[in-house]
């Protein structure tokens, strides 16, 4: 409350008496009154007595007396430059209470210098290992609707799932249109627990509660890898994409663990595409082998591709005693697939007729189907997990051939009443020979290309395939070993010669054909050529780059593998770790079926293994980093050095000179253990005054 004060007092001096000096003392009272009036005339007295409450107001004291409340309030400042000193006692106190802090810096600049700065903590540049903030959105996708008008949920209700009791806020409510479908998609804050698909949701909004009815669709919440579709050398860490073969979008995932033992996959590969493969598929038999056997001998001289080899209730053999273990019999079978002594490669029917791994120091007989027998040191595990099939016939041709083998009716009697072959009706020995058959038409070529299926898991060794098209390779064409009349021809490998033939056909004229054959390999004189073409190349010339060369011999080379067997595949196992165990979802996408099969792909775009999704309700988005104090490719980011950079140091950018302000900063606001930089700051405004020292004067001529 502001304190009046009169002027003057004298005019009641008298009423300040009682009435007996006012009428006795006259001459008294008038005394004092004008000692009064005299006091109250002089302004220097009046100001150092009736004037005290105004003295004491800093806002109204007189500016003589502002050296006393420097003295008390600004002990020890330096306040030469200071214009409104009034100013700063007023606020000092706000200065003291906010000592150390920034609003203390910037205040005391403000009071003393009228000036604005910038404030530095190098403790903020300072790198700062697993100090950076990392995070990710959690949200709910929630069933399909027809408009987003009256959605039941909205931004800031509270929800609470009935099965899992789990609360939390929404943050947003986006609704997306994934080809042509309206989904909504929650995103949430403050969660606690987990929602799952089969909640329905207790809505709090503005306290008001109401229920809904189930309208979570749910997203990924955990991948199961498939065992049986990995490829290895994959590392943890490693973020793969979660393609759906339905309508999923978006997802991706981490490798969280990998295997570490050494695992065997097989890679096929075609290395001869061969001749007399038949376009339809069904009728190649594919055979890999699946067990191999260690053979101690060569038992078996004459054993062929598709010869069975077994051995039944079979009692191992020590090797040491070479006497019977003390073990139990095996028995197994398997058809031969390829035979490389001391290895021998079978094909089993299934896991009941394979042979059980050897027991340690004892050895085996088994027998082929003509009675030889041989013994195994070793048998390997049964493995049957990879396999592949034709995918493309090339090179090829239609022909129309008889199927009958001779050797179908050794058995049959002349007198027979039917012979059964492949004629329209009943052969006997009167039927003419176009009678007793009936041609059939096929498309044949060479191996294009090969689909594999699966490369398998577990393998312990390298796989042999044998591909068979028997109808052709009944025929027994093998490939050609000929002798030219002229010795010196230059071939590379699967270089064509040609050859013009005339072919009988069954019930019409003979027609040009062209014979066919690839160079192979040249052995001394003789020339080795796989046969390209049904109809065989004769003993007359053939053509090389359109040069006609004689044919001194050609006949058939035993060793070689028959057309409709002689492709090759290869089947190399291909040891390594790291096949995909376990995957961490990164980002849940969106519209993924629970329970549908997926592919994981690397960066490349291949796929590395297969998965089954489990939706159990909540997504997540892809995690971000909020802060990167510890990235170490942070440009604004340093290593602490004790000085600069360090915990307890700030730097005050400014445009007064430090030497005016840095003892006043320690002295008022600076706390002890922190350490003051000054930095020049260049305003962006500057006043420039201009001094003319020269004038130049023109004149119009």
């Amino acid at each position: 409350m502001t304190q009046q004060i009169r002027d003057s007092i004298y005019t009641d001096i008298q009423s300040q008496f009682p009435n007996i000096y006012r009428e006795e003392g006259e001459i008294f009272v008038s005394f004092v009154e004008e000692y009064y009036k005299f006091i109250e005339s002089s302004l220097s007295s009046r100001e150092l007595t009736r004037n005290f409450f105004m003295m004491r107001d800093i806002d109204t004291t007189y500016s003589k007396f502002l050296i006393f409340f420097k003295k008390k309030f600004l002990a020890d400042l330096p306040l030469e430059n200071v214009v409104d000193t009034r100013f700063i006692v007023k606020h000092i106190l706000d200065l003291y209470q906010r000592k150390g802090s920034e609003e203390s810096l910037r205040l005391l600049f403000k009071l003393f210098f009228d000036e604005e700065i910038e404030v530095f903590y190098p403790s903020t540049a300072i790198l700062k290992a697993s100090s950076s903030k990392y995070g990710f959105d959690r949200y709910l996708e929630m069933k399909p609707v027809k408009t987003f008008r009256d959605y039941p949920l909205r931004k800031g209700d509270r929800i609470k799932g009935s099965s899992s009791k789990a609360t939390a806020f929404i943050d947003e409510v986006l609704f997306f249109n994934f080809s042509g479908v309206i989904t909504p998609i929650l995103y949430l804050s403050n969660i606690y627990g987990s929602f799952v698909s089969s909640d329905t949701f207790e809505v709090n909004r503005n306290g008001a509660i109401f229920y809904t009815s189930r309208l979570i669709r749910g997203s990924i919440s955990s991948i199961n890898v498939n065992a049986s579709d990995r490829i290895p050398g994959n590392n943890i860490g490693d973020i793969l994409t979660i393609r759906s073969n339905e309508n999923g979008i978006e997802g991706t995932c981490i490798v969280t663990k990998v295997s570490e033992t050494v695992t065997g996959t097989i890679d096929f590969v075609l290395e001869d595409g061969g001749y007399g493969y038949s376009n339809t598929i069904s009728e190649n038999d594919v055979y890999i082998s699946n067990q191999t056997l260690v053979l101690e001998t060569d038992g078996f001289l004459n054993l062929e591709k598709l010869d069975v080899v077994y051995t039944t209730n079979t009692t191992p053999i020590d090797i040491v005693s070479n006497t019977a273990a003390n073990t139990d019999p095996i028995s197994g079978s398997g058809i031969v697939v390829s035979y490389e002594h001391p290895l021998l490669f079978l094909q089993v029917a299934n896991t009941s007729q394979a042979f059980e791994v050897l027991p340690s120091g004892t050895k085996l007989e088994v027998f082929d189907d003509t009675g030889n027998s041989a013994f195994v040191i070793s048998i390997s595990e049964y493995n049957d997990s990879a396999s592949f099939e034709i995918e493309t016939i090339t090179n090829t041709e239609t022909i129309s051939i008889i199927t009958d083998v001779i050797g179908n009716f050794v058995s049959v009697q002349l007198n027979s009443s039917n012979y059964g072959m492949s004629g329209p009706g009943a052969e006997t020995l009167s039927t003419a020979l176009e009678d007793a058959f009936t041609p059939t038409s096929y498309t044949i070529g060479e191996i294009g290309s090969i689909n594999i299926l699966d490369s398998g898991v577990d393998y312990a060794s390298d796989v042999r395939s044998y591909i068979s098209f028997d109808t052709i390779r009944n025929f027994d064409k093998r490939d050609y070993k000929i002798r030219f009349e002229n010795l010196d021809i230059n071939l590379v490998l699967n270089e064509p010669i040609t050859q013009q033939v005339e072919v009988d056909l069954f019930g019409a004229n003979t027609v040009n054909y062209t014979a066919k054959a690839e160079f192979l390999r040249r052995d001394g004189d003789d020339y080795y050529f796989q046969q390209k073409s049904y109809f065989d190349i004769e003993d007359a010339p053939v053509k090389i780059r359109n040069v006609d060369y004689a044919i001194e011999s050609i006949q058939r080379d035993q060793s070689s593998m028959r057309a409709g067997e002689n492709a090759d595949v290869s089947g190399i196992a291909d040891f390594s770790t790291g096949q995909i165990e376990t995957v961490l979802v990164v980002n849940s996408g969106f519209r993924y079926r629970t329970g549908e099969t997926v592919d994981l792909l690397d960066s490349n775009g291949s796929v590395i293994a297969t998965a089954e999704i489990v939706n159990r309700g909540m997504g997540r988005t892809e995690g971000t980093w909020s802060t990167t104090t510890s990235f170490l490719n942070e440009p604004t980011k340093f290593i602490q050095d004790n000085f600069y950079y360090q915990e307890y140091s700030y730097d005050i950018s400014s445009a007064i000179s430090p030497t005016k302000y840095e003892s006043l900063v320690k002295d008022i606001v600076g706390v002890a253990g922190t350490k003051l930089f000054s930095t020049s700051l260049i305003n962006s405004l500057s006043t420039l005054d201009l001094d003319s020292d020269a004038e130049i004067e023109v004149y119009d001529i």
